[in-house]
C-alpha cells in the first residue's frame, strides 16, 4: 500500500461575464452583462493519497491485482450564487398567462468544498 499527503497554497480566481440574444419576431437583441464576476480567494489546504492493492496468484504463473487510489483534497473552488427572490404576475384576459420576473439582486460568490476522487484498477500479469 502506498500513501502520501501534502499541504499546499491556494489561490483561485474567477472571472467572467455574460453575452446572451433575444430573438422577438424577427428582431435579434443581444444582451451583455457589463458587471459580470471577479472574484479572488486564497488560503491554506491539504491532499491526501491512499492506494491499497491485493494480488492473487490465479494459477502458477498468473496473477491477478485489484486496486483502488483514493484522493482527496480539502479545499477546491467554486462558484455560489444565492437565489433571487421571483414575484409572478397574472394578466387578466388575453393571450398572456403568467410573468415571473426577478425582484432581488443575486449575489455571486466563492466557496469552498472537499474533493474526492476513487479510481478502481484491475491488472492481470502472465509470465510466459
Amino acid at each position: 500500500m502506498v500513501s502520501e499527503g501534502g499541504a499546499y497554497y491556494v489561490r483561485d480566481t474567477m472571472r467572467g461575464d455574460e453575452h446572451y440574444s433575444i430573438a422577438n419576431g424577427g428582431a435579434v437583441t443581444t444582451v451583455v452583462n457589463a458587471i459580470g464576476i471577479d472574484l479572488s480567494a486564497d488560503g491554506l489546504a491539504w491532499s491526501a493519497r491512499i492506494s491499497p492493492a491485493l494480488t492473487m496468484a490465479i494459477s502458477p504463473r498468473r496473477q491477478l491485482t485489484l486496486g483502488a487510489t483514493v484522493d482527496y483534497l480539502s479545499r477546491v473552488a467554486t462558484m455560489s450564487r444565492d437565489v433571487a427572490a421571483t414575484a409572478t404576475n397574472t394578466y387578466a384576459g388575453g393571450t398572456s398567462g403568467t410573468l415571473a420576473y426577478n425582484t432581488a439582486s443575486q449575489s455571486t460568490g466563492l466557496i469552498y468544498a472537499p474533493l474526492w476522487s476513487v479510481t478502481p484498477t484491475l491488472s492481470f500479469t502472465g509470465q510466459f
